[in-house]
């Protein structure tokens, strides 16, 4: 009787830590990613907020966009944000950042970097 009772607390004592661990385990782990890494020069939802964006960014005589980060999203007010753009042509694109219609520059709080 004694072996039996034993037995019994620690097969409940095993399923307690194998529900409590894999609680843990998802708890612990981070979102996992919703948009592809070579997103081509769309926005997640597949389309632009209205008809200017959509001829701007698929201008068949403009630069292609092979990698974007900052299309149609909503960011969380004080934390950090990094943007991706990579974009290739000839001659080489130039890329510019503006916010509110006002190109951004890098200062103490910001910092924007251009790589070859």
């Amino acid at each position: 009787m004694k072996l039996n009772l034993r037995s019994s607390v620690t097969v409940c004592l095993l399923i307690l830590l194998v529900l409590v661990g894999d609680s843990m385990a998802r708890r612990g782990r981070a979102r996992g990613r919703t948009k592809s890494r070579m997103q081509i020069g769309l926005p997640i939802t597949g389309k632009y907020r209205d008809p200017e964006s959509d001829q701007y960014y698929n201008n068949n005589n403009g630069a292609k966009i092979t990698l974007a980060s900052h299309f149609d999203y909503e960011y969380v007010l004080g934390h950090k944000i990094a943007f991706l753009c990579v974009a290739r042509g000839t001659p080489r694109p130039t890329i510019t950042w503006f916010k509110d219609g006002v190109e951004i520059f890098s200062h103490l709080y910001l910092h924007v970097c251009t790589n070859p």
